[in-house]
């Protein structure tokens, strides 16, 4: 599942407020049992020539039969989170004659992680992999600031040049 939310705030003088932010969280497990055709199990199965425990490989099989040959098992659990937020705000400076001088500032924190394991082995003796779950994270911080300055506009424009701007930002 993922959530999303945030809002606006009209402040003074015509600046603005934006607050976001994101949560999101995601569970994926994969399981097998499966057949493993080296296991003692399966060779006995061969050999049978009894039909409730021999394994016929042209023909359908009991379910019971092939429980009893399981022999793989394959665990891989995970879970990601993610947590994220953003706030900006932006706004007019003052007036030169090209137009509004403007600034804006934001910031944004963001953190994932993951949690994952892997365990395999044999129904009889599984090994689990990785150290068990391991557990990765990181998270981080962004800032910005960015003014735009209209040199040349409507009101000052000259032949050849009707908009020039110069628009920085860190």
């Amino acid at each position: 599942y993922n959530i999303i939310g945030g809002f606006n705030v009209s402040l003074p003088h015509d600046w603005k407020l934006q607050l976001t932010g994101t949560y999101g969280h995601d569970h994926d497990e994969d399981n097998e049992v499966s057949i493993n055709a080296s296991s003692a199990a399966v060779a006995a199965a061969l050999a049978s020539t009894n039909p409730s425990t021999a394994l016929n490989l042209f023909g359908p099989n009991s379910t019971a039969l092939l429980k009893s040959l399981e022999n793989s098992v394959f665990i891989a659990p995970g879970w990601t989170s993610l947590i994220n937020y953003q706030a900006k705000l932006d706004g007019p400076l003052f007036d030169l004659p090209g137009g509004t001088v403007k600034a804006a500032l934001g910031f944004e924190n963001q953190h994932d992680s993951v949690v994952d394991g892997l365990i395999e082995g044999t129904t009889q003796s599984s090994r689990v992999l990785f150290g068990g779950l391991q557990h990765l994270s990181r998270t981080w911080n962004s800032a910005y600031g960015e003014v735009l300055v209209p040199l040349v506009g409507p009101q000052n424009s000259v032949p050849l040049v009707k908009s020039l701007d110069v628009d920085a930002g860190v």
